[in-house]
């Protein structure tokens, strides 16, 4: 994917809605123009899904399981 006035566009409309930073927003609008549903990042809101993407923390650790 190239980045073209679209894609700087988008990513400044995302940058301002939600507060990201605008690279942030320019990473999101290019995972959600390849079509991708996972986004995994340590600097973004682990859960979060924005475009049909879901933002993923890859270090975050998992919940333990509930023992009964």
């Amino acid at each position: 994917m190239s980045v073209d006035y679209t894609a700087i566009r988008e990513a400044i409309d995302l940058s301002d809605k939600h507060s990201f930073s605008f690279w942030d927003a320019l990473i999101i609008a290019a995972a959600a123009r390849s079509r991708a549903v996972r986004l995994y990042t340590e600097d973004l809101q682990h859960g979060r899904v924005v475009l049909g993407v879901e933002i993923v923390n890859p270090f975050r650790e998992a919940r333990p399981m509930k023992q009964h």
